[in-house]
């Protein structure tokens, strides 16, 4: 009989107790997957001239002008990741431009996710748009 009330007595103990280890159980099942950064390829640095060139359909020096005219515009000022730096926006949607490649291909070569590219694309697009006056005269 007496076994009975320790065991009872010892079986709330053993539910709390089992109760802690499931809770403990789900907070190490539901952690957050470590970011993974990558280093991305730069093709500025990777390729020559004519190679550049034959990939992108620009001089790296005509490359530097409109970067220079857009690069601002670009650029991402945060410290809470790896942001795409504006010489590579600008190299995405030159290479999407120039091959009219699917954006996953682009992503893979560049690295990035092909969503990226969709937004990459898009907002260089809209920055190079807002530079036509500068660059297109019709006479």
């Amino acid at each position: 009989m007496n076994l009975n009330i320790s065991s009872s007595s010892s079986s709330s103990s053993s539910c709390s107790s089992s109760s802690d280890d499931e809770q403990v159980f789900e907070m190490v099942v539901n952690l957050p997957r470590p970011r993974t950064f990558r280093n991305r390829f730069n093709p500025l640095e990777n390729y020559d001239d004519l190679d550049f060139k034959t990939r992108f359909r620009l001089t790296k020096n005509t490359f530097m002008v409109l970067l220079s005219a857009v690069g601002n515009d670009l650029e991402h000022y945060t410290n809470r990741n790896y942001a795409i730096v504006p010489e590579v926006q600008l190299l995405i949607a030159l290479r999407y431009y120039a091959t009219g490649a699917f954006q996953a291909v682009l992503g893979d070569h560049i690295q990035v996710h092909k969503s990226t590219v969709c937004r990459i694309v898009k907002r260089v697009s809209k920055r190079l748009a807002c530079l036509r006056p500068l660059f297109i005269n019709i006479a």
